[in-house]
């Protein structure tokens, strides 16, 4: 079974996300905070990448990879 895994996001002037990188391992990864932190703007702004949503930054990359089980 083929799956697509987010390896790295960097994010260029999304709302008050200036210039973000961030690389990720394979299995959960869980985003905590508190409120008011940009949890949800992250979450958009990845969401764009994959067009759900409006892209409202100036980059927005995303090296994806296929693991295969």
């Amino acid at each position: 079974r083929n799956l697509a895994v987010i390896k790295r996001v960097y994010i260029k002037d999304y709302l008050n996300l200036y210039n973000i990188e961030l690389e990720f391992d394979i299995g959960l990864n869980v985003f905590s905070g508190v409120s008011g932190t940009g949890k949800s703007i992250f979450m958009s702004a990845l969401l764009s990448a994959f067009g759900f949503g409006e892209a409202k930054s100036s980059l927005i990359e995303l090296n994806v990879t296929n693991l295969i089980l």
